[in-house]
């Protein structure tokens, strides 16, 4: 970390090409990134759909999608025969 404080010029321009991991006592401990790359991080991040189990799918949910599951597999076996 000593290093760091006297070559934040050379982090910090190797940071804006790409993710820099810092570590202490040979663990990795921070990792320096640009603020474009935080903001694509922090906003895949939030874009991830949450997946949930089929019974533990919510009821609301359910009688939601349902109806139309069934009309889509009523069409796709209409397109078989």
């Amino acid at each position: 970390m000593k290093d760091y404080t006297r070559q934040f010029g050379t982090y910090h321009d190797r940071a804006m090409a790409s993710p820099v991991t810092l570590t202490k006592h040979g663990r990795d401990a921070l990792v320096l990134l640009s603020a474009a790359d935080y903001e694509k991080l922090i906003n895949a991040a939030a874009s991830v759909r949450r997946s949930i189990k089929t019974s533990e799918t919510p009821q609301e949910i359910a009688d939601f999608l349902l109806p139309a599951l069934e009309e889509k597999v009523r069409n796709f076996e209409e397109t078989k025969d």
